[in-house]
């Protein structure tokens, strides 16, 4: 692995002993310091925080990797910072060879209703405020024994290793375990902190408005990565992300993060909810049985999560939202999600509190539907995604493959939910996008194309297309919704109030083309419903549509028709059930054909569709640096 460098005229003086040490050369690492040299103890039974900090040092002098094999106990954090910053890094046999165990206990609680809290003290492993550090080839214990009380999710403090306002940062094949907050955590204390003359901090301003990721003042960690790692065991998160731009996790496993008693938190990777982040890449990656999500944002934009596996998190496999600052660019592509019905959480340990939901993939804006500063036009896009193994749970109706929702007032933004395929023994939705912009705008373009599902069965309360724009009564019209080319087959029964698409908002046009429909059922409650809510009525076109099913009856008068309408101005022809052609209907006067309304949907999925390459341009923008450092997705 190593070849001697040097073996004469390198001492160091620590607590008055003497240290005679040698250099290495790694191949891949280059210059190191060898722990051992020092008097550490491999074997773990006695504290070896005294030598790594005589090793720590002399890699400082050295501008040098610090290096260790074996196990070791340490009393005292290894903090690469002010003190020791020419040590470039931390890197070990392999995470099976190398193994740090720390004990500390923490003192008081976490404050989880702010999330500013300085909890450096707590870390295994810190690196504060030092830039293009690397901590590889180890695995990180916390043994101490306080990991979970009873009804408190965020109590916790400890983290395996810290990563504080720090740039360029590589986190590469590290196992950390055990810690009652996260694995690994990248944050920025300065953040917390008041620049001179003002009174609000950098986060309170930048959430305020006075300042955004271009200000050269505002505290960030930019360009660090995590990769190829396992971080599994640990009670809040794998990884937790907070204060960075350009961050990347790629190729890591993240398991069993959290508590089987606690449904409130444990994620396989996650952004702190409260803390702005610009440019957050997931890749690669696979989450494993985390007990509350698999993959999650709480705050950032410009996110992209692609060619990730999600097996078997509890409540979400991918979930993105932001609560205090603006989002208006998250790309969800490629990834596949299986959920697990073996792995439910019957009674929470915090009474009143219930589990039962589950959404494959979720994304809402401003879930807490404040006036957040930002004026840029939304792009979403989730696509190519695979949805396996639904099923719901104790009858709850918050049970969805794909699952949107906005909550900004005059976003005018494209969502593209395409492509994706949906399978499973039961939901309550396919798909449904539930905004609420509060007397805002109201709708955006939808487009919702191309996806496939196979489900055993539709439960009641529900529909599998659902899109409902709430409080936008009398609104202008705006936007449009297009459900087009989508293959759906319910192999038992469609138990909803409606059997494939529930349509409500003040869309301008509402497409409803070329779907094909098959039910091991019958038909037997309305197929497509759309409710206009604007001050004029929408126009609706209804075409091309294929439904089938194992039985000849249909259009049950109890439920008044397979379609049905209200505020709107329908064209409806060419659809039909069991190759039956179904009566035409045009209740306006703008003179459509089926030409028209095919010409027209393609338009209207290509215009969607185009409208990620201006969102793309946009990310360029943010993510480059004048150092060429940015990452471009």
């Amino acid at each position: 692995m190593s070849s001697l460098l040097s073996s004469i005229g390198n001492t160091t003086i620590n607590n008055n002993k003497v240290n005679h040490y040698k250099t290495y050369q790694h191949n891949q690492y280059g210059k190191y310091i060898d722990v051992e040299d020092f008097g550490a103890d491999p074997t773990g039974r006695k504290d070896s925080s005294a030598a790594i900090n005589a090793a720590l040092e002399a890699a400082h002098k050295e501008k040098a990797m610090l290096y260790m094999k074996g196990t070791f106990y340490i009393s005292e954090q290894i903090a690469i910072d002010a003190g020791t910053s020419g040590v470039k890094g931390i890197f070990g046999a392999g995470m099976d060879k190398t193994v740090i165990k720390f004990n500390k206990a923490q003192k008081g609680v976490f404050n989880s209703n702010s999330n500013n809290d300085d909890i450096r003290e707590y870390a295994g492993i810190l690196i504060d405020g030092q830039n293009r550090k690397t901590v590889a080839d180890l695995s990180v214990e916390y043994t101490g024994s306080d990991f979970y009380r009873k009804g408190q999710s965020y109590f916790g403090k400890v983290t395996g290793i810290l990563v504080n306002d720090a740039d360029n940062t590589l986190i590469s094949k590290v196992e950390v375990s055990g810690a009652n907050r996260a694995g690994v955590h990248f944050t920025s204390t300065a953040s917390q902190i008041h620049e001179n003359g003002h009174r609000l901090t950098f986060k309170e301003r930048v959430a305020g408005g006075q300042l955004d990721e271009n200000d050269a003042n505002v505290p960030l960690g930019e360009n660090n990565r995590i990769v190829d790692s396992n971080l599994h065991h640990n009670r809040v998160a794998g990884v937790l992300v907070a204060y960075q731009k350009n961050f990347t996790a790629d190729g890591n496993y993240l398991a069993w993060n959290g508590h089987k008693a606690d449904g409130g938190t444990g994620y396989g990777i996650a952004t702190m909810a409260g803390s702005y982040n610009y440019g957050v890449t997931y890749k690669n990656n696979t989450t494993d049985h985390n007990y509350r999500k698999g993959l999650d944002v709480h705050d950032g934009n410009n996110i992209l999560i692609a060619n990730n596996i999600s097996n078997g998190d509890r409540l979400y496999g991918i979930a993105v939202y932001n609560r205090q600052f603006y989002m208006d660019d998250v790309k969800i592509i490629g990834n596949t999600v299986t959920q697990d019905k073996n792995f439910r959480l019957a009674a929470d340990d915090n009474p009143g509190l219930s589990y039962h939901m589950y959404s494959g993939i979720q994304l809402q804006t401003n879930t807490q539907f404040k006036n957040l500063p930002g004026d840029g036009d939304g792009y979403f896009k989730i696509s190519n995604n695979t949805i396996k193994g639904l099923d719901v749970y104790k009858d709850d109706i918050q049970t969805y493959g794909i699952e949107f929702r906005n909550h900004e007032k005059q976003m005018d933004y494209t969502l593209n939910i395409t492509n994706n395929n949906i399978s499973g023994d039961s939901t309550k939705y396919l798909v449904a996008v539930i905004n609420d912009t509060r007397n805002g705008i109201g709708s955006g373009d939808i487009n919702i194309s191309g996806n496939k599902a196979d489900i055993g069965s539709i439960g009641k309360g529900a529909s599998p297309v659902y899109i409902d724009e709430r409080n936008s009564d009398k609104l202008g019209l705006h936007g449009s919704v297009t459900v087009n080319g989508n293959s759906i087959s319910v192999r038992d029964a469609a138990d909803g109030y409606n059997d494939f698409a529930f349509l409500r908002g003040n869309a301008e046009t509402y497409n409803i083309t070329r779907n094909k429909l098959n039910y091991g059922d019958n038909i037997d409650r309305t197929l497509v419903e759309v409710r206009g809510t604007g001050r004029l009525d929408s126009d609706v076109n209804v075409a091309g549509n294929q439904f089938n099913s194992s039985d000849e009856s249909f259009n049950d008068a109890r439920y008044g028709g397979w379609l049905k309408y209200q505020t709107a101005d329908v064209f409806s022809d060419g659809n039909s059930h069991n190759s039956a052609k179904l009566a035409a209907l045009d209740t306006g006067s703008r003179g459509m054909t089926l030409l028209d309304v095919y010409t027209s949907v393609l338009h209207t999925v290509n215009t969607a569709q185009q409208a990620e390459y201006s969102a793309n341009a946009a990310a360029v923008r943010i993510n480059d640096d004048s150092a060429g450092n940015g990452s471009v997705y």
